[in-house]
């Protein structure tokens, strides 16, 4: 015999025999059959399915069957995306729209139908996603059960800002270079996620040599088509020396610092002190005499007091403590080669000699510190007119280093002031040089009653004049 398992969960077993009827075999309509038995001499033949009563099966017309063939059950396969969403890329951002997805489900016999609207979604269409979102899950229910399906999607970051956690070094020297080691910047995004970011750029980039005009360093990022900025301060201060020590690059950075108005130098230096200062060889041109190269000492010789050529007043005054000297001897020479004072200082051959032979032997780093200033003389020796001279270096005049008058022209005098140094007379006696013995030295001033005369200092300290085309030291002085 043949045994054959008939629909769903069966309650009963049955075996048949020929003439059996259906009510016999199973009196209780509407079970469905675990098992039917077939004895021999069938008379016909019937196919079930899983789910066919036990009336279906055997009739109630009081026929046996001769063979009960049972039909696989179709069954659910599971759900799939059959047509993905229009949109699969978001920025941050953006709302998620799910338009254009299919959701089928799919049976064992090949059939399948369309649930999408049957489908909830994770998250929902219309949410505001964000990149941490990378699909959405389509959830449909068939009874007590549960099937999912993921729809996958991308979306990029929006960059909101960021900011400098961790500072480099903030405080520089005019002239370091910009170092960003140990900096960290963190960038937020819109959903409120950070990170640290790494290839971003500043202005000014690293390395560069920082001045005063630099006040904070701009740190730019970009992603992803959006560039946002932070920046931080820096302080880029002078490095404070002594007028006496400092080197010349110093020297000068200290007094670039004072006419931009960050230091006061009479903060730091004073009237007397002293610097060494190289100068090159100066050739003849246009005075008569060279100079050979030579270390001079260089002394601040009054605070302000004179006007520069742009307006402002003047930090120091800076003036030879000693002559010009040589290896052998003092170098001196003359006002003008003739013996005339005419077109007093403007016109005198020494000024245009102070202002380009004795200027350009300064060191170059030095150099720029010296600005021209105004000097007042007189105009003509004997005359009542002032002239006023724009110099970057000049012969002080006879009242600039007594105080008073004794040769020179009284209207010049009285609108004239002594240089603080030389109110010590000793300081108005110079040396050949540093180690030499004193000597004469020229001052600007015309002799108010020759024409032949200049004014000049006599090796003593005491007050005189003297031919034009005579030969006395020279100490010119500046201002910074």
């Amino acid at each position: 015999m043949a045994f054959y398992r008939c629909g769903g969960k069966p309650e009963e077993e049955k075996t048949v025999t020929a003439g059996t009827t259906a009510k016999e075999v199973l009196p209780n309509v509407g079970k469905t059959m675990k098992k039917v038995t077939i004895n021999p001499t069938p008379t016909q033949a019937k196919t079930v399915t899983a789910e066919m009563s036990q009336v279906t099966v055997i009739p109630d017309d009081g026929k046996y069957l001769n063979k009960v063939v049972i039909n696989p059950p179709v069954v659910l396969k599971g759900i799939k995306v059959t047509s993905q969403p229009a949109k699969t890329s978001y920025k941050a951002g953006d709302a998620l729209s799910l338009t254009g997805l299919v959701i089928k489900v799919e049976m064992s016999d090949g059939t399948s139908r369309d649930i999408t609207s049957e489908c909830t979604f994770t998250p929902a269409s219309g949410t505001v996603i964000y990149e941490n979102v990378k699909k959405v899950t389509a959830t449909w229910k068939s009874g007590d059960l549960s099937y999912t399906v993921d729809i996958p999607i991308t979306v990029t970051r929006t960059l909101s800002k960021i900011a400098v956690t961790t500072k480099p070094k903030t405080t520089y020297y005019k002239g370091d270079a910009l170092d960003l080691t140990g900096m960290v910047v963190t960038a937020t995004y819109n959903s409120g996620a950070t990170e640290v970011v790494t290839n971003v750029s500043t202005n000014p980039a690293e390395g560069t040599a920082l001045d005063y005009s630099h006040k904070t360093v701009t740190v730019s990022y970009y992603e992803n088509g959006v560039t946002k900025t932070a920046s931080f301060a820096i302080t880029v201060s002078v490095k404070i020396v002594t007028w006496a020590t400092g080197t010349d690059a110093e020297i000068a950075d200290m007094v670039v610092a004072a006419d931009a108005g960050i230091i006061n130098l009479a903060d730091y230096w004073a009237v007397g002190q002293e610097r060494k200062v190289e100068l090159s060889a100066m050739p003849a041109t246009g005075v008569g005499e060279s100079h050979v190269e030579q270390t001079v000492t260089m002394v601040l010789m009054h605070q302000g007091g004179y006007t520069l050529a742009n307006g402002k007043t003047c930090s120091f005054v800076v003036g030879q403590k000693n002559g010009l000297t040589s290896q052998a001897d003092g170098e001196y020479g003359y006002m003008n080669p003739s013996s005339t004072n005419s077109g007093s200082w403007d016109k005198c051959q020494r000024r245009t000699w102070c202002n380009n032979v004795y200027y350009n032997a300064i060191s170059v780093d030095l150099r720029p510190i010296f600005k021209k200033f105004k000097t007042v003389t007189i105009e003509e020796y004997s005359s009542s007119t002032l002239k006023t001279s724009e110099d970057f270096f000049a012969l002080p005049a006879e009242k600039e280093v007594f105080g008073g008058r004794s040769y020179s022209n009284a209207t010049e005098a009285n609108a004239l002031f002594q240089l603080e140094y030389y109110k010590t007379a000793s300081n108005r006696i110079k040396k050949i040089g540093d180690k030499g013995s004193a000597s004469d030295w020229w001052e600007r001033s015309p002799n108010a009653n020759y024409y032949s005369d200049f004014c000049f200092v006599y090796s003593s300290g005491d007050a005189n004049s003297n031919y034009a085309s005579s030969t006395s030291l020279l100490a010119p002085f500046g201002c910074i």
